[in-house]
């Protein structure tokens, strides 16, 4: 923090070695995240960066905390930010986020909030940008200047491309009074104080633990005077019992790593066995767009673009089971991100063409529900799109909610459009493959749809909380 890169590393080196000698893989996990950081921001080597960030997401992935999950999501995504992969990064970013919105450290949220608007400006994503930095200055519990000076600069840079003039001037005011508060003469003189005291206390703690081993050696010398044959005897017992002790310790030792060596190799196949299935249904996904080249009939083609939509709607989950670390489980809210951002994708739409809200609450839920979810959101999200806003007068509006209560799971995809006809609806079963599907996916999770028509179309589907098998 006082741009002393090279004798920050050092002292890590060290920290790691002393972290390594005793065996506190918490402490070498964290060692090995601030060496990740100081590699890609300060050192600039990019591949001493990620390695340091690997080795330690092996280590979290052993001795799992979400305070090292955070910060290892958080630091890879400013990683990924100097190797310009910038939807990467996001990515990254967001999880940190997700994670530590369960924590106490409002300090650690608003790092994350920060890093996520950044990357959000360089995707030119100004509003969802404005939107972080605006919360980091809703936090007042730590009062962090350097904080303050992030979100400023952020939201000056989002609001002068969104065209708002007047907001960008404010913060770029403000950006520079703090900036100002931040940078006097003063902060620097405590810096090297402070600086200095630390040198000189660590010099009086290693002439104190001289004296300390001194004083010891010296009643060590004194004591060895008393030793009887008798000690000799205890010792000869001792010994022999330690022996028994480490034989048992080195088998039970023996037995954990076999254990843990046979889990790891176990969710590494799965997630294998993901990642496999998640390439394969890409390459189907990508057959399906390149035959759609060659079809001229406009109904097959659209048949084409729904089952493509479809398979990448499982390619997505295959991706998250591979990146988790519950392989038995996919976070539905990063999930369902994906899911609406690849379908807005596959229509060339961004923000400004259709506003989408999601309100998707941060749980966590089997692969046998997600998939029936996710195909019934790509339908419903599909249908809004190509039927709803044909003759709307209004801006385009949808809003998809899955929240969870005591007893069930609700999911609501709902429109502004024009509507959909009360016959269709009432016969709406028999109506299309994509309807036919919904109904058997319904039937699947056990669940009850209702379809209302008032103000466009709203489609809730309660799913209860047993087995959908």
């Amino acid at each position: 923090n006082i741009a002393q890169a090279e004798d920050a590393e050092r002292r890590y080196q060290k920290a790691l070695e002393i972290y390594t000698s005793v065996g506190d893989t918490i402490g070498m996990a964290r060692t090995h995240c601030n060496l990740g950081l100081l590699y890609s921001y300060e050192l600039e080597d990019l591949d001493l960066a990620e390695m340091h960030l690997a080795r330690m997401a092996e280590m979290v992935h052993v001795f799992p905390t979400n305070r090292e999950k955070a910060f290892y999501h958080d630091f890879m995504g400013i990683l990924r930010q100097n190797q310009n992969r910038l939807q990467d990064a996001y990515q990254e970013h967001l999880t940190a986020l997700n994670i530590r919105k369960n924590l106490s450290s409002t300090y650690n949220i608003c790092e994350s909030r920060l890093n996520t608007g950044e990357v959000l400006n360089k995707l030119s994503r100004y509003r969802d940008a404005a939107f972080h930095f605006s919360e980091v200055l809703s936090y007042q519990e730590h009062k962090s200047l350097h904080h303050q000076s992030r979100a400023h600069a952020g939201l000056s840079e989002a609001y002068e491309k969104i065209g708002n003039a007047k907001e960008a001037l404010t913060h770029y005011k403000l950006l520079y009074e703090i900036e100002d508060s931040i940078d006097t003469e003063a902060s620097r003189e405590i810096i090297a104080e402070k600086d200095a005291k630390y040198q000189r206390s660590e010099q009086d703690a290693q002439i104190t633990l001289l004296q300390k081993e001194r004083e010891i050696a010296s009643q060590k010398l004194k004591t060895s005077r008393f030793i009887t044959y008798g000690s000799l005897l205890g010792l000869g017992i001792f010994s022999l019992l330690s022996f028994f002790v480490f034989r048992l310790y080195k088998r039970v030792k023996s037995q954990n790593e076999l254990i843990n060596r046979t889990l790891q190799d176990k969710n590494l196949l799965i997630k294998e066995i993901h990642h496999r299935v998640k390439n394969n249904l890409q390459v189907i996904s990508s057959l399906l767009n390149l035959q759609s080249k060659y079809i001229t009939d406009e109904n097959a083609m659209v048949a084409i673009k729904d089952g493509r939509n479809r398979v990448q709607s499982m390619a997505l989950l295959h991706q998250d089971l591979y990146r988790e670390n519950d392989v038995t489980g996919i976070n539905v809210q990063v999930y369902f991100t994906n899911l609406v951002n690849s379908i807005f994708h596959s229509y060339n739409l961004n923000e400004d063409d259709v506003d989408l809200q999601l309100e998707i609450d941060d749980i966590n839920l089997d692969i046998d529900r997600v998939i029936p979810l996710g195909l019934i959101t790509n339908e419903l999200i599909t249908n809004s799109l190509k039927y709803a806003f044909t003759d709307s007068k209004d801006p385009a509006a949808i809003e998809v909610k899955l929240k969870e209560s005591n007893e069930n799971y609700q999911l609501i995809v709902s429109d502004n459009g024009i509507g959909i006809d009360q016959e269709i609806i009432e016969r709406s079963p028999n109506q299309s493959f994509g309807q036919r599907m919904i109904a058997a996916f319904v039937t699947k999770l056990k669940a009850n749809m209702e379809v209302t028509n008032i103000a466009g179309t709203k489609v809730l589907i309660e799913i209860p909380k047993l087995s959908s098998s």
